[in-house]
């Protein structure tokens, strides 16, 4: 038994693309947004609580870009976009992405 090999076939099957997340509020003359999402990894939860533990909402925002994907997987949002993210988008709506994207894992790490 190869337990390494193992463990990663089980995270692989988590980390497949769910969604999607309709997002009426951004879309266009075609429909709403559509967001899907994956299980983050350790590097990117570690991305994400760095900022949360920092004690503000950039987790959140952390949380949107790391894992948000178009429906082909593609990485919607960069790191370079969170300053625009944090003061020129909607937070209420970035939070109900967020919320949307089911994460237990995360909300357990954070104490939630």
């Amino acid at each position: 038994m190869n337990i390494l090999a193992n463990a990663k076939q089980h995270f692989n099957e988590r980390r497949k693309l769910k969604g999607p997340i309709e997002v009426k509020e951004w879309g266009d003359e075609n429909g709403p947004a559509k967001i899907y999402y994956q299980v983050p990894n350790m590097q990117e939860r570690s991305e994400i609580f760095k900022f949360v533990q920092d004690g503000g909402l950039e987790g959140v925002v952390m949380t949107l870009i790391l894992i948000a994907r178009d429906e082909s997987g593609a990485p919607i949002f960069t790191g370079a976009q969170k300053d625009e993210l944090m003061r020129s988008v909607d937070p209420d709506i970035v939070s109900r992405i967020v919320n949307h994207m089911d994460i237990v894992e995360i909300e357990d790490d954070l104490g939630n």
